[in-house]
């Protein structure tokens, strides 16, 4: 009888860890815009929306609601006319937003080879 290997919580490589959906959060682009903002300090929905060329309405509203479920952000609800909504890191959020932020820079700086890269893979036979 062979072994069963014992699940370890916290192994992202086993395909059962609940770790995965964590990095599918902190994975996505928008999780990492809207964190390199919210580090900043805390903002209102329409300026996350102002700052986040290009991100929908619909897809800001649902990062955001899965960026303060999993502890990352909060979301704190003003009685204005209209509402006015702001988010801001959290503790946990803080210590995720300069790892997160570190793709970005990544990203900004190394564009131009990996769109050489692309151009010589997509040039290929």
């Amino acid at each position: 009888m062979a072994a069963m290997k014992k699940e370890r919580k916290g192994d992202a490589y086993s395909a059962r860890c609940p770790a995965r959906l964590v990095l599918d959060q902190i994975g996505d682009k928008w999780t990492v815009l809207i964190l390199g903002v919210l580090v900043k300090q805390p903002t209102r929905f329409n300026e996350l929306k102002r700052r986040l060329q290009g991100v929908s309405q619909k897809m800001l509203g649902q990062t955001l609601k899965k960026l303060e479920r999993n502890g990352l952000v909060t979301r704190q609800v003003f009685a204005t006319v209209p509402v006015t909504v702001e988010y801001a890191i959290t503790p946990l959020g803080r210590t995720l937003a300069g790892t997160v932020d570190a793709l970005r820079q990544w990203a900004e700086q190394h564009i131009d080879e990996v769109a050489r890269a692309q151009e010589r893979f997509d040039a290929r036979p």
